[in-house]
């Protein structure tokens, strides 16, 4: 086998050096040029095997921006300047462009060997950390890790060339513990990271990924450093014209929004952000969160359409259709939903997913009466979850356990919903933690502030909620009341957070005990 030159920005070569600077200021478009310039005269010169990465690397370049047309070609001309030659970094561009899970982890396991074979560090870690993200797609999520695991290992261990390789590995961590929610994972990494940057001086590694960056600040609790660099890679994405590399920014910032109960910045969040798997969901969530459940069914149910390989996403977007179907007040069609979602769970090894599905299920037992049962799901999620904090997961397990032991055990609803406050807090999630207080109140424990609750509903909010407990839709309450449909959809969320409930059903059953305004 010929053994395979180094990565194409470490040889020592001034077109490249100037390529990579130009990457490093944020002038893509221009490093991409260069490649393109010194591929070509590598290929001039005879040197088809170098032109071959090169023209690889450039494909990658162009999927990373989202121009899969401009990926496939450089990548053809790769193959072709290959000429049947097993390259490393070839293989690597079709493991980031082949559109099936399957054909992703055989181009990267392939890449992962012939890494190894020709001593190349920096392309065994790009290869390791795809190669994870191809496997936990497939639900093998030990595995995937794992291999996430061993690349940035050998990224911070010094043996990498190019600090980008360091770059590229946490970009895709940061992808793999958003697909299996081990914020814990990252956080560890992260701090190994930080050590290697301060050793090394790297610090433009830190800045690799604005979304990797925001997830660093998340972790430590700072939502507001997050949200800002959520915001700024936005911008940074739109006004180049280049898409993310790894979680969408606008979908993880909308996400963020939602749980603060911003859901009109939310919205405009996703105003000119496309249909991808992740921001079609984050805009199923905003729609359950302003009362639209059948929005946010249809949403749902075309990512779970659409998304044939990635059973982690296909898992997120069930989730949310079950959830959709009981806020439209449908328990069968959310029980037959639910069925579907244990199936997906089934075919992976993540605790976390069996977690969410244990918490769905619950909330589907609610609906049909069955407290129970109901409090067996709680449980059960929480146990999956034993060791992990700050799960969304967790808080609403405990909340549910909360509102479950009220009428026999008030000890152990403060206790629980003590638990569910904590981490909702931890998540950055202001309706939960205002459901949380909430909750806390009406049980004599004011040692902590939360949400406002229904006597400071202003005047508008509290007739609004008389129409959703009479059973009328956004569109039947604008009529009534002489507002567009969206301003009454705002009027519920808000009425939503402040009573702390999740469902337009549990403002009704709160309308109805209290039937007038305190």
């Amino acid at each position: 086998m010929e053994r395979s030159s180094p990565a194409p920005d470490t040889v020592a070569d001034p077109p490249l050096a100037v390529a990579e600077s130009q990457w490093w200021s944020g002038r893509v478009t221009e490093a991409i040029a260069t490649w393109e310039r010194v591929a070509q005269d590598a290929a001039d010169a005879g040197d088809t095997a170098t032109a071959a990465r090169l023209c690889a690397w450039v494909a990658r370049e162009y999927r990373a921006l989202g121009n899969d047309v401009a990926a496939a070609g450089w990548l053809g001309r790769a193959e072709r300047l290959a000429d049947g030659r097993p390259d490393g970094w070839v293989a690597l561009a079709r493991a980031v462009t082949d559109p099936t899970r399957e054909g992703r982890e055989r181009y990267a396991a392939t890449a992962v060997e012939l890494a190894r074979g020709d001593g190349d560090p920096d392309l065994e870690v790009v290869a390791l950390t795809r190669l994870g993200l191809a496997r936990i797609g497939g639900g093998d999520l030990g595995d995937g890790l794992a291999r996430c695991d061993e690349a940035m290992a050998l990224a911070t261990s010094g043996a990498a060339a190019r600090p980008r390789t360091v770059g590229e590995a946490c970009c895709d961590l940061v992808l793999a513990t958003e697909l299996t929610g081990d914020v814990q994972r990252l956080s560890r990494w992260l701090a190994v990271v930080q050590d290697f940057v301060d050793r090394r001086g790297y610090p433009a590694v830190l800045g690799f990924c604005a979304t990797c960056c925001a997830e660093a600040e998340a972790i430590q609790g700072d939502f507001g450093g997050a949200e800002q660099q959520l915001r700024a890679a936005v911008v940074g994405l739109h006004e180049a014209g280049h898409e993310a590399r790894c979680v969408p920014p606008a979908a993880k910032l909308a996400e963020l929004l939602v749980l603060q109960g911003r859901l009109e910045e939310a919205e405009a969040a996703l105003e000119e952000e496309d249909e991808g798997a992740e921001t079609s969901l984050a805009r199923a969530r905003l729609a359950l969160a302003r009362g639209d459940a059948a929005v946010a069914a249809a949403l749902a149910a075309r990512v779970g359409r659409r998304i044939a390989g990635d059973v982690l996403v296909r898992i997120s977007a069930q989730a949310v259709l079950v959830e959709a179907e009981l806020a439209l007040d449908d328990p069968g069609a959310a029980a037959v939903a639910v069925e579907r979602l244990g199936r997906l769970v089934g075919a992976t090894d993540s605790a976390r997913a069996r977690a969410r599905c244990e918490v769905t299920r619950a909330h589907v037992a609610l609906a049909t009466g069955q407290d129970g049962p109901a409090a067996a799901h709680f449980e059960a999620a929480l146990d999956e979850l034993a060791g992990v904090q700050g799960s969304i997961e967790g808080a609403e397990a405990h909340l549910g356990l909360a509102r479950l032991a009220v009428p026999t055990a008030p000890d152990v609803a403060r206790a629980e919903a003590r638990a569910a406050l904590t981490a909702y807090e931890a998540v950055g999630a202001a309706s939960g933690v205002n459901a949380a207080a909430a909750l806390l109140r009406s049980l004599g424990d004011r040692s902590r502030v939360g949400a406002k609750g229904a006597g400071e509903l202003t005047q508008r909010e509290w007739e609004v909620l008389q129409l959703v407990a009479q059973g009328l839709t956004n569109a039947e309450i604008g009529e009534r009341l002489f507002i567009s449909t969206k301003t009454a959809g705002n009027h519920v969320s808000s009425i939503l957070t402040r009573l702390g409930v999740r469902r337009r059903a549990e403002a009704a059953r709160y309308a109805t005990l209290h039937p007038t305004r305190r």
